[in-house]
C-alpha cells in the first residue's frame, strides 16, 4: 500500500487507517507492506496541485517491482 502521510482527503485514506491495516496484516501474518510518503496529500502521483515529483518515481518503482515480483505474464 502506498499512503501520503498528509491524505485527508473525504477522510477515506488516512495514515492512521493504513497503518491500521498494517497492524492487522502483522497480526495474522498476512503479506501486506506500507510504504507512506510524510509530505504527500492524496493525488500525490497525480497532476493535481498536490503532485510530488520524488514520491511518484518511488510509487511507480515500487509498483512496477511488485508487478514484476507477484504478476506472472500468461503463456
Amino acid at each position: 500500500m502506498l499512503a501520503g502521510e498528509q491524505d485527508r482527503y473525504n477522510n477515506c485514506c488516512l495514515i492512521e487507517t493504513a497503518r491500521a491495516i498494517e497492524t492487522a496484516a502483522n497480526q495474522q501474518k498476512a503479506s501486506f507492506t506500507l510504504i507512506s510518503y510524510p509530505l504527500a496529500e492524496h493525488g500525490f502521483n497525480l497532476a493535481v496541485p498536490a503532485y510530488r515529483a520524488q514520491d511518484d518515481v518511488d510509487a511507480w518503482k515500487r509498483t512496477l517491482e511488485a508487478l514484476r515480483q507477484h504478476v506472472r505474464p500468461q503463456q
